[in-house]
């Protein structure tokens, strides 16, 4: 089951090929687009109605984050994800590559949608949800969103449309094992992301 999601996606005006490496470069780069304004005009839409983390959260969180990301980012639990039409027609050998429906977490840069019944105030599940979502965080503040979308979808083409193996997501699962295996370890996730950015393709 997906856990959480950074990349959003955006109802389109248009159906895309049944597989996302079919695509044409044209199409590719069509789809990342709609896909950074769609984030940016969710993030727009939802932004008002959420809330800063609370003080506890930020004492947690603060050890790895910088402050400036903690104080300027916006939590909104939901009941369910937004799901984009379009995601429904990206599929790999018959198979849906994404699925918000299933998402506990997603990132819209830095406003942070949780589905609250699945993630109770204060559990140690949603401090878990919440340190992956801050990772992607500051993978957005860092990239951008039209980078991190563009090398979002290439690399899940590369890894085989493998959610959990995706650069960004597989970076934002290590590091939240780290935080929850090790809870007396901080560690500096802007010096993670800056390294692991370093080494992207062009």
């Amino acid at each position: 089951m997906v856990a959480t999601l950074g990349l959003g996606a955006v109802t389109c005006s248009r159906l895309f090929p049944s597989d996302l490496a079919a695509l044409t470069l044209e199409e590719q780069q069509e789809l990342a687009s709609q896909a950074s304004a769609w984030i940016r005009s969710e993030r727009d839409a939802q932004r008002p109605l959420a809330i800063p983390l609370v003080a506890s959260e930020l004492a947690r969180f603060e050890p790895y984050f910088p402050r400036e990301i903690l104080e300027d980012v916006r939590v909104l639990g939901v009941d369910s994800m937004p799901s984009p039409r379009f995601l429904g027609a990206i599929r790999h050998r018959g198979r849906q590559i994404l699925r918000f429906d299933q998402a506990i977490g997603l990132a819209l840069g830095d406003t942070l949608l949780l589905r609250g019944a699945e993630i109770p105030a204060g559990s140690p599940a949603r401090r878990g949800v919440l340190f992956h979502e801050l990772v992607h965080a500051v993978q957005y503040n860092l990239l951008g969103i039209e980078p991190f979308v563009d090398h979002y979808l290439r690399s899940l083409v590369e890894v085989g449309y493998r959610y959990p193996q995706v650069v960004f997501e597989h970076q934002a699962f290590e590091l939240q094992h780290r935080f929850i295996t090790h809870p007396n370890e901080p560690f500096s996730v802007a010096a993670e992301v800056e390294e692991m950015v370093a080494g992207l393709p062009p």
